[in-house]
């Protein structure tokens, strides 16, 4: 091998008699050019004065804001090993388990096998991949489980519970790069990294340059999903750009804004979390002053629609945030759980959009949210004074002045105005606290109000009660809200009589088809299946342990390949209509697969599949006619 003069980052050369040291040393034999630092060398020197012959591997320096698995591509491809696992293995002790691009495990045991101090595990997982921007808004507990199980294990099923299949959003990470960020690595490094600003969901355009960034899905496909990969290692052919059109439109000007507010996010200190009991405080806070929220907290939903709806539409056209609330009722859905701070978590994009509503960035955001809260005592609200009564107490609760208006006579409807409260919250407190109730000449008497109890305590349906005693379903609810204890006796009723339906369905189905197991009778009765795993595990368990486990033949011989080949030969004719025979837009038979779901995994069953096999036939001549005139071009 000819030795060349190598550089380091500041300009000063190295001997080829040292260098030659420094690749016995490091293991470093394939490459003939790399740039060093110095303080990498001052390590390597130190080793080599003390004559030991080392164990544990050199890793290269941190640059700027590269990701973890940046770093372990670079010193691939510095030792030149001819296997993605050999690499792996000398890393992290394990062949497959640290190969992914986002969240990596086994990070204890990269900290215990190398040389040099990168950090900490904890440190490296939350500053150097994508955990720390999904925990942003997670309880300190949280935190502290999911990183105690990356540190020495793989992360196997994290993404499921971190709730990011069911986002909307999509669990899959492409790698994404900037193409000026990458010529400025190359540069100063001599070889590009993977920036984690870009990784971020949500992030499409560069934050230093302002220009898009362009993704590559080979390790989310699964095409090179065990490689390490670098940016100048994808073909062209291979990306794709995140956003497209006109860079002065409203999309791309959203996307910036977006990738601004996520990149400060992430750049908060690592330990930084979000508290959602006053995130949703400082969200009611904000409505109020929006006069978007009532007396008693209560949402104006009717004004809060329309203007959160329009303000979720601008980001619907950015590719990756298409998901977010596509109806009125979808947008209202996302403020209420939001609201709600003991609710089931949300992924970060759905707060970040939400806080951009209502704050305009997250820079506003976090100026509020970092300021001492207000010490002052519960806000009670303030009550009109009634006419030629006495003013109300601000001290005394409004249970208390319900109660307290109804006794001094006034009606309960009025007393309900007074307090700002529904008047079947009044009603249930006035009968709950035993005050005698004026009720107003109506259809129903005490005698009607007793039987529609009784069919309410029994479990009958609200609509067959109405139609018995010729009210309406809006009475039969008033009389379940004001009946004290009514409405508990009445679900643990519905909620005993489902259980028993449930149980009687599955029973019946189950010996009526004695070789199904229990996916095929999921299949066949899926409401009563789901209603017994969810409320009724105890006895579910039991169930399904006398049942043969796996999948039946009856199940097998059940699939119905004549829809499922006309179903796959639609979508095939699609993407051939929407791109053209002329230009198509897959390049090749197998993008085509790929692109059709659920194809990819029935390809080996196309003797099943006639018609697909013959439209596969049919796309693979439009791609030979498409390559020839381009060469006669």
């Amino acid at each position: 091998m000819n030795l060349h003069f190598y550089l380091f980052t500041d300009g000063e050369l190295i001997h080829p008699t040292r260098l030659h040291e420094l690749r016995r040393l490091t293991h470093f034999c394939n490459t003939d050019s790399m740039i060093l630092c110095k303080s990498d060398l001052l390590v390597m020197e130190g080793v080599m004065d003390r004559k030991q012959t080392p164990v544990r591997p050199w890793i290269p320096n941190w640059y700027g804001q590269e990701t973890f698995y940046s770093l372990c591509c670079r010193f691939h491809r510095l030792v030149g090993h001819p296997l993605a696992a050999h690499t792996s293995v000398q890393l992290f002790g394990d062949r497959f388990g640290a190969l992914r691009h986002d969240v990596s495990g086994h990070v204890q045991a990269f900290v215990d096998r190398t040389w040099t101090d990168r950090g900490d595990a904890a440190a490296i997982l939350l500053g150097r991949t994508v955990l720390r921007y999904y925990l942003r808004f997670r309880d300190a507990e949280t935190r502290r489980a999911v990183i105690d199980r990356l540190l020495n294990c793989g992360p196997q099923a994290l993404k499921q519970e971190l709730g990011l299949l069911a986002s909307g959003f999509g669990a899959s990470h492409p790698l994404r790069a900037c193409e000026a960020c990458v010529e400025d690595d190359v540069r100063s490094l001599g070889m590009p990294t993977w920036h984690l600003h870009h990784q971020l969901p949500g992030v499409l355009c560069c934050p230093v340059h302002r220009r898009t960034l362009w993704e590559t899905k080979l390790k989310v496909d699964g095409r090179k999903r065990l490689l390490w990969l670098l940016p100048d290692d994808i073909q062209v052919n291979d990306r794709q750009l995140c956003l497209s059109g006109d860079p002065q439109s409203m999309a791309w000007r959203v996307a910036q804004e977006l990738a601004d507010d996520i990149t400060e996010l992430q750049a908060m200190p690592i330990d930084f979390s979000v508290d959602r009991a006053r995130e949703a405080s400082l969200f009611r806070d904000r409505l109020r002053q929006l006069d978007l929220c009532g007396a008693g907290d209560r949402l104006r939903i009717q004004s809060i629609r329309p203007v959160l709806f329009e303000s979720l539409q601008q980001y619907r056209a950015i590719p990756p945030l298409s998901a977010l609330a596509q109806t009125y009722k979808a947008a209202e859905a996302t403020l209420r759980r939001l609201l709600n701070p003991i609710g089931p978590p949300m992924h970060p994009l759905r707060h970040m959009v939400v806080i951009r509503w209502l704050f305009g960035s997250w820079a506003s955001f976090r100026e509020i949210y970092e300021s001492p809260p207000r010490t002052t005592e519960a806000r009670t609200p303030t009550f009109p004074t009634a006419p030629k009564k006495r003013p109300l107490s601000v001290g005394a609760t409004v249970r208390d002045q319900v109660v307290r208006l109804i006794r001094e006579g006034r009606s309960v409807a009025s007393a309900a105005r007074a307090c700002g409260v529904s008047t079947n919250s009044a009603l249930l407190w006035a009968e709950h606290d035993g005050v005698a109730v004026h009720r107003r000449p109506k259809s129903i008497d005490d005698r009607t109000r007793r039987h529609i109890q009784s069919s309410l305590r029994k479990g009958m349906a609200k609509i067959d009660i109405a139609r018995r005693w010729t009210v309406s379903v809006v009475t039969i609810t008033r009389i379940l809200l004001a009946t004290p204890g009514l409405r508990e006796e009445r679900e643990r009723r519905l909620t005993a009589q489902r259980q028993q339906n449930a149980r009687r369905a599955l029973t019946r189905y189950s010996r009526g088809h004695p070789d199904f197991s229990p996916t095929d009778i999921k299949r066949a009765i899926t409401a009563d299946f789901v209603w017994a795993l969810r409320h009724d595990k105890e006895w579910f368990q039991q169930w399904c342990a006398s049942l043969p486990a796996g999948r039946s033949h009856a199940a097998s011989g059940r699939t119905n390949w004549e829809e499922r080949d006309l179903s796959f030969v639609r979508s095939i004719e699609k993407l051939i209509s929407a791109s053209g025979t002329a230009a198509p837009t897959f390049k090749s038979v197998s993008e085509l697969v790929r692109q059709v779901p659920g194809l990819r995994n029935h390809v080996r069953h196309l003797a099943k599949l006639p018609r697909t096999a013959a439209a596969l036939a049919a796309a693979t001549m439009i791609l030979i006619a498409s390559k020839r005139t381009k060469q006669n071009r």
